[in-house]
């Protein structure tokens, strides 16, 4: 892959158009979540549609020493305001 270290590599599969919350009902209404279970490995992830019309829900398979870096980045992303809204704002 163009030279570039295993460790730096991710997985990423999709499919943001099968609808998994109702394919999975299984008579007792929609379920409150779905998760892919045969996702183990680090680097990891996973698309499809969510719960909601419009909804995509990401499913992510990190090694635990790295799943801390990844929230704190993640959490930091989300909480910091966008360029969008600050320009709003003005």
């Amino acid at each position: 892959m163009m030279g570039l270290p295993f460790a730096r590599l991710a997985n990423v599969a999709a499919s943001p158009r099968f609808r998994v919350y109702e394919a999975s009902d299984f008579g007792f209404g929609r379920p409150a979540r779905v998760e892919l279970v045969s996702m183990n490995n680090d680097g990891e992830m996973v698309l499809v549609g969510g719960r909601g019309d419009g909804e995509v829900q990401l499913s992510v398979s990190l090694d635990p020493a790295r799943m801390e870096d990844f929230k704190a980045h993640v959490f930091a992303t989300s909480a910091a305001p966008s360029d969008s809204a600050a320009a709003a704002a003005n």
